[in-house]
């Protein structure tokens, strides 16, 4: 008999479980969602698009459960809607990007959030 034979179906459900679990560990997976508000919101790097606009405060987003070498793209998406979501609260339908970093700890952005009419 072989060792597939001899554990069973308990055997391979729990190692069917582990490589599922590895896969989904592996890849990135974007989970923070956009409120109506944090949609509106536009980020930029340009300090000339904030002319004129009112200062609502410093904001922060960030994700610290993606990362490696295939979640650092689903770190920053996160990281992003969570910046745009802040700002949206504060008021902000602007946020001016002061720093981004992403790595294998994940990914974490901030800004300025402004108020921008007309």
């Amino acid at each position: 008999m072989g060792y597939v034979e001899e554990r069973g179906a308990a055997g391979a459900t729990i190692a069917a479980g582990f490589a599922l679990a590895l896969v989904l560990g592996l890849s990135g997976c974007v989970y923070r969602q956009l409120t109506p508000l944090g949609q509106a919101v536009r980020v930029t790097a340009n300090p000339e698009a904030i002319q004129g606009c009112e200062l609502k405060g410093a904001v922060t987003g960030g994700d610290g459960l993606n990362g490696g070498i295939t979640g650092q793209r689903a770190a920053e998406e996160n990281a992003n809607r969570e910046l745009r979501n802040r700002a949206a609260e504060m008021g902000a339908n602007v946020v001016l990007l002061t720093t981004s970093t992403t790595g294998f700890s994940g990914a974490t952005q901030r800004g300025e959030a402004y108020l921008c009419t007309g």
